[in-house]
């Protein structure tokens, strides 16, 4: 039998998964896109998902980072 390797999709998070809205440093300032969370869900039954973010840090913090995606984590979990 012929072992297939799972196919994995990168979403943006920032425009993709929340709104844009440039350097988001606390959580009260995501918002999610509308039908993120069904979207999310049945690409989840084909793909791997990995969200991925590139932040400008002259603008925002290791930490505050952090703390919003752990937020945006939890809230997709």
């Amino acid at each position: 039998m012929i072992k297939l390797q799972p196919f994995a999709v990168f979403l943006d998070r920032d425009g993709t998964i929340i709104e844009d809205r440039g350097s988001i440093t606390d959580n009260s300032q995501v918002e999610f896109l509308p039908g993120v969370f069904e979207a999310l869900r049945k690409l989840q039954k084909h793909f791997l998902l990995f969200i991925v973010t590139n932040q400008n840090p002259a603008c925002i913090t290791d930490s505050q980072v952090a703390n919003v995606n752990e937020f945006v984590r939890e809230q997709l979990g």
